[in-house]
């Protein structure tokens, strides 16, 4: 009998109060994703055609317009990397793939636009960078009169020959309409999907004091059978991104220190910077040499380098400039400030 009470109350709230209940997750205004709807787009763009290799399954298209989006770059199937990389997993499930996508190319012309939104928080594009070890930049611009203005650059890292795709997200907090594109720059972007909340000011709230260790993960870098894994660690907290404070990895990411098994490690640890989740790393005496028998942190500093890490605004600084070998770091949560030492 209380069951049923506390069925009809939930319905009474949801019936009377539906606005305030709906605040705890502002609307999503656009979900666009070529993979899950391909049989839809696959109709509206041109036929693609392979390659000469048959790697790549594509139609390039000069602005093309298809309902209120407008495309400049190619649609299909791409090659962005090793054996099955051609087809990312899925960042918020690990099960699916992605298969279909919207490139955006290396012509600085090149670009995604969309139509006209009444507002938008949180902005996620799910893509893929097509180079292996550089990373590269993308822009969020804004339709301001008839000129478009750059609100936003963000940076997607190399995918390491690992099949992940990244979750790359920003809460732009634009409170009124606006006409927004996405364009890249020196390197080809695969964009799998884009999604935009509505805006609320609310969002985004200061996490929670939660702190996740990552102790000697490189077991998993070191046996075939269990890569997956470091993966897994990567989008188990990329999917709680918005109550983790910091992450701290401790050390041990490889076991041998050699390049195989540094794209494993770096491929994980990419997912977090999708949505900016602080972190920070140190090298164990597995990452300074083979078996510990050496102290080089060349590839430490190459996977994990200290242009990309140094650009936000958690970073501190290094004790030896431009090396990731001694950091230190800070994050704030209330009145209370902490220090991390690397």
């Amino acid at each position: 009998m209380k069951n049923n009470y506390f069925k009809q109350l939930c319905f009474i709230l949801i019936l009377f109060f539906p606005n305030t209940l709906l605040l705890a997750n502002p609307a999503v205004l656009l979900d666009v994703d070529f993979t899950r709807d391909s049989t839809e787009w696959k109709i509206k763009f041109p036929t693609p055609t392979w390659n000469t290799n048959n790697t790549i399954y594509q139609a390039d298209v000069t602005e093309l317009q298809i309902d209120n989006f407008k495309f400049n770059g190619a649609f299909g199937k791409f090659n962005s990397g090793s054996g099955t990389m051609a087809q990312p997993l899925y960042i918020e499930n690990m099960k699916d793939v992605r298969r279909w996508a919207f490139r955006i190319g290396t012509d600085d012309s090149s670009y995604l636009e969309l139509p006209e939104l009444n507002s938008v928080g949180r902005f996620t594009v799910f893509c893929k960078n097509a180079n292996t070890s550089l990373e590269v930049a993308m822009n969020i611009e804004r339709k301001v009169n008839d000129t478009w203005q750059i609100i936003k650059t963000v940076y997607i890292p190399p995918h390491h020959n690992q099949n992940f795709e990244i979750q790359k997200e920003e809460f732009l907090n634009i409170n009124e309409s606006v006409q927004l594109r996405i364009t890249g720059s020196n390197r080809n972007i695969h964009i799998y999907e884009i999604r935009a909340h509505a805006y609320h000011p609310d969002y985004p709230k200061e996490k929670p004091l939660r702190i996740i260790l990552v102790p000697d993960a490189q077991t998993y870098a070191n046996q075939s059978h269990l890569t997956h894994v470091y993966g897994n660690i990567g989008a188990w907290i990329n999917s709680m991104a918005d109550d983790v404070k910091f992450v701290i990895q401790q050390g041990d990411m490889t076991q041998l220190n050699d390049a195989t098994q540094w794209s494993i490690a770096a491929g994980a640890f990419n997912l977090l910077e999708g949505r900016n989740i602080p972190f920070t790393y140190c090298a164990g005496n597995h990452d300074m040499g083979r078996h510990a028998n050496s102290r080089n942190t060349n590839n430490m500093n190459a996977y994990l380098p200290h242009a990309r890490y140094s650009r936000y605004d958690y970073f501190g600084g290094t004790f030896e400039e431009g090396k990731v070998d001694n950091t230190w770091h800070t994050f704030s949560k209330g009145d209370y400030k902490f220090l991390i030492l690397s």
